[in-house]
């Protein structure tokens, strides 16, 4: 099967059927309701549940045929991992970015630590906190 090319994926009109990548498992360019125009779809089997699942990388033009590949390459390593990369992505997003006052404080402490002449007051300023 030939790689996608962007002549052809430009050329996608509404009712085209989902033209595959070719070089990628599971990388396809579904047609939008605009000609030129469509979502990269990776269709995968999830190692965690063993369900098929669908992930959208992007509309094309604004995420290229390389853009996709590259991200759908990614996704591809993650599954070999065992780590299903929609998982991965809920995981990483609910996950706290920014540390509690007490681990910040806790951060602050032990690198002031050093500087200050007394010990008491690095034990002071802690209990503060």
């Amino acid at each position: 099967m030939a790689v996608l090319t962007d002549t052809k994926a430009r050329n996608i009109k509404p009712d085209d059927k989902p033209i595959p990548h070719g070089a990628i498992t599971g990388l396809v360019l579904h047609p939008s309701t605009t000609k030129g125009h469509g979502k990269w779809v990776l269709r995968f089997v999830s190692p965690v549940t063993g369900k098929r699942r669908n992930a959208g990388l992007g509309a094309y033009p604004e995420v290229g045929i390389a853009k996709a590949a590259s991200l759908a390459s990614a996704m591809r390593e993650q599954l070999s991992n065992g780590i299903d990369p929609l998982e991965a992505k809920l995981a990483e997003a609910t996950a706290p970015k920014t540390p509690t006052f007490q681990i910040a404080a806790e951060i602050l402490h032990a690198e002031l630590l050093p500087s200050w002449k007394n010990a008491k007051h690095g034990q002071q300023w802690i209990r503060l906190c």
